[in-house]
């Protein structure tokens, strides 16, 4: 039997864009994207010596929508093509997403729940009532960050590079590195933040591969909403970003240093979660 190429789907999903897939376009699309989004973080920032966590966390999120409505507005207008094009065939949307979702959910859940444990230094952030009565909110800022990423460097960025170029360095390498840089953080501890640029460049391939496998973004979204649901609402540093958070874990150090064998291991846990979402939506 002759296997199918990886790939297959993808053209059908960069075909939209196809006609209006000039450089200037995909540029200015994404300057006017990044620049929306810039706006709104400022015009709903919140100073976080007076702002209550979950103010500031859940304002931070919203910020989002402004991303996801611009790069709505940049497809009709620049490129001339429906909306809803971004997200490929709509009856795999939400089946790739749930699957995707809980099978990443299951395996972080073995991962975390069986021995060996490393839960040194976490402890509750909140009683586990009031973030059960949270949950339908968090779930849904979480859901509305993620999403916005996926459309944009998966949905607008892939779609017009690989409407362009054939080969997969472009448009699955370039949104890539653009997603890691996204990732800088000023705050942090320069080895740390690079450390975390890197993972993030990688889940951005894996993503890009997921969407190139079964021409959407459901699979990408649900990876995305499950590996941040438990960065964000799970686990987080204390600190303005934690309102959410079950579980805070120590901050880092102004001091820390690179840690090679930490981020050997979170890429590993990475290549597992693109695994299982591979293996729950069959590509």
């Amino acid at each position: 039997m002759t296997r199918r190429a990886p790939y297959t789907p993808h053209p059908a999903f960069v075909a939209p864009a196809r006609d209006y897939a000039d450089l200037w376009r995909t540029a200015l699309g994404l300057l006017l994207i990044e620049t929306a989004w810039g706006l709104t973080m400022v015009m709903l920032s919140f100073d976080p010596a007076t702002a209550y966590p979950l103010l500031t966390t859940l304002s931070h999120h919203l910020t989002f929508l402004a991303m996801t409505l611009t790069t709505f507005w940049v497809v009709r207008r620049l490129q001339h093509r429906s909306s809803a094009s971004l997200f490929g065939p709509a009856e795999r949307l939400l089946p790739d997403l749930i699957r995707s979702a809980s099978a990443v959910s299951l395996l972080f859940a073995a991962l975390y729940l069986t021995p060996p444990w490393g839960w040194e230094g976490i402890n509750l952030a909140r009683a586990p009532v009031k973030w059960a009565l949270l949950l339908p909110v968090s779930i849904l800022a979480v859901l509305i960050q993620t999403s916005a990423e996926e459309i944009v460097f998966r949905g607008f960025l892939q779609q017009s590079l690989g409407a362009r170029f054939k080969s997969p360095l472009i448009w699955m390498g370039l949104p890539s590195v653009l997603f890691g840089l996204a990732h800088y953080d000023p705050t942090m501890p320069l080895p740390i933040t690079v450390e975390h640029m890197i993972w993030a460049t990688v889940f951005g391939i894996a993503a890009a591969d997921l969407t190139a496998r079964t021409g959407g973004l459901g699979a990408a979204i649900g990876l995305h909403l499950a590996t941040n649901f438990l960065a964000i609402v799970i686990f987080s540093p204390p600190g303005p970003l934690s309102g959410f958070a079950l579980f805070s874990f120590p901050d880092i150090p102004a001091d820390a240093e690179a840690n090679p064998i930490g981020l050997l291991i979170d890429l590993l846990f990475l290549w597992m979660s693109w695994m299982a979402c591979r293996i729950a939506v069959r590509a």
